[in-house]
């Protein structure tokens, strides 16, 4: 979370006083930091989540200008019990649901933001489909997770399951994640894991980025800015994907190069970096009120531009948290890496 309105030090004392307090608090076991809200899509009791997600598959045209997001997703699924109906959280609007390739008997909206499919039969135990959903709308709408920039951009915080594609929000069910998401020329799309090249067609781009191994729904990241897009390595070999504004990197690589050395310093104290991938974004007044942020094989600085309230010590406590996270998290998916 951001760290109290003070003024702090700045400079390599403060980058060592951050590894120091990191190794410190993770070796006595204490949360680092507090904790965030929950997602604003949470399953309200009697919701129907009997399935295990293996895999996502979504399809994304956002319009920053306007706030719109166009979505046709599918969600590979295995039924944990019988299902008569089951719920999806989703956000948006659901225009169409089909069940191998079939329409649902019905579907509707539930008062805790997600959606009720009924299939056309019964799905037996054991059973594996695919939910296929179209939907739409304005994703940020009264929505804590969808944090908008000054520029229009937008980044996905504070567990955002359902924000912008349907998902489950059990944290331990894990999936891979596949994701083409298509912006206006200029407009850049980060997630998390590994991207593809750029599709250029008509004006528009189209991004393509898939998990390298299976994550929760809460930590499928999804960002829209004019930004650019720095690739480079640990010093282990593991892929560095580092985002800040065009045209400014200058303004934030105090901190975003010292990453390599923090996670060097976090590895000989925790062992390996648990993920195959790490995306750092490193963006500016996206919101005052949007908290610093760490999700599987990802790290998100939303104000790092302000060294008044930022420093390198925030940029290990958050990294830390790859670590932690990893160690809380649970694993039952079917699903494989990508």
């Amino acid at each position: 979370m951001r760290p109290s309105r003070r003024r702090i030090r700045r400079g390599r004392t403060v980058l060592g006083a951050g590894l120091a307090l990191a190794g410190t608090a993770y070796g006595t076991g204490t949360a680092l930091g507090q904790p965030v809200p929950g997602p604003s899509t949470a399953p309200a009791e009697g919701s129907v989540r009997a399935y295990d997600v293996a895999g996502h598959d979504v399809r994304v045209t956002y319009d920053p200008e306007a706030s719109r997001l166009e979505g046709d997703a599918e969600v590979a699924v295995r039924a944990t019990a019988d299902l008569a109906r089951f719920d999806l959280d989703l956000a948006p609007t659901a225009r169409s649901v089909d069940i191998d390739g079939k329409p649902a008997r019905s579907f509707s909206r539930s008062g805790d933001g997600s959606v009720t499919v009924v299939p056309e039969e019964a799905i037996e135990e054991g059973r594996t489909f695919t939910v296929r959903v179209r939907y739409d709308g304005d994703p940020g709408r009264s929505n804590p997770s969808w944090a908008r920039g000054e520029d229009g951009g937008v980044i996905t915080v504070l567990a955002p399951v359902g924000t912008w594609f349907p998902g489950n929000a059990d944290p331990d069910d894990t999936a891979d994640f596949r994701l083409a998401a298509t912006v206006p020329d200029g407009w850049t799309v980060v997630s998390g894991g590994r991207d593809r090249p750029v599709r250029r067609h008509g004006g528009r781009s189209t991004f393509d980025w898939r998990s390298t191994k299976p994550l929760p729904a809460k930590d499928a990241l999804f960002g829209v800015g004019k930004w650019d897009v720095e690739r480079t390595r640990l010093a282990d070999g593991t892929p560095l994907t580092t985002v800040h504004p065009a045209g400014r990197k200058a303004e934030f690589e105090t901190y975003a190069d010292q990453q390599r050395e923090i996670m060097s310093f976090l590895s000989s104290k925790f062992g390996p970096y648990p993920n195959d991938t790490l995306v750092s974004y490193f963006l500016d007044s996206v919101s005052e009120e949007v908290p610093n942020l760490a999700v599987q094989g990802g790290v998100i600085f939303p104000n790092a531009e302000n060294e008044a309230y930022f420093d390198a010590t925030v940029v290990a406590h958050e990294l830390t948290h790859q670590w932690y996270g990893e160690a809380s998290c649970g694993r039952r998916s079917s699903g494989t890496s990508a």
